[in-house]
């Protein structure tokens, strides 16, 4: 099969957090890494205008009928508060995210 299309600059993860200002570093194989922001709900107003430097691993490659697409993530963002740290590693997007 081919590789997944689509390299988005920015990318919601789960009800309260995205991922913004992505430059993507690898694409198409195993796992896609980009650097951007992520920030969210939890982080508001501080980080507002400036999320928290952050690191994106895509991961859990799929297959469907319009191509391929990462399931899977993992937020690396030195500096981000311990429990959204958590919330952010070895997740999937939901259906709703894609």
């Amino acid at each position: 099969m081919g590789r997944p299309l689509q390299r988005p600059p920015a990318m919601g993860l789960n009800k309260v957090s995205a991922m913004t200002k992505i430059q993507w570093r690898s694409w198409g194989g195993a796992t896609a890494v980009g650097v951007g922001e992520v920030n969210g709900l939890w982080c508001l107003p501080q980080c507002e205008t400036k999320g928290y430097p952050a690191t994106i691993t895509l991961s859990n490659i799929r297959w469907g009928k319009r191509g391929g697409f990462y399931a899977g993530f993992t937020v690396n963002a030195p500096g981000l508060p311990e429990e959204q740290a958590k919330r952010l590693t070895d997740q999937r997007f939901s259906s709703r995210e894609r």
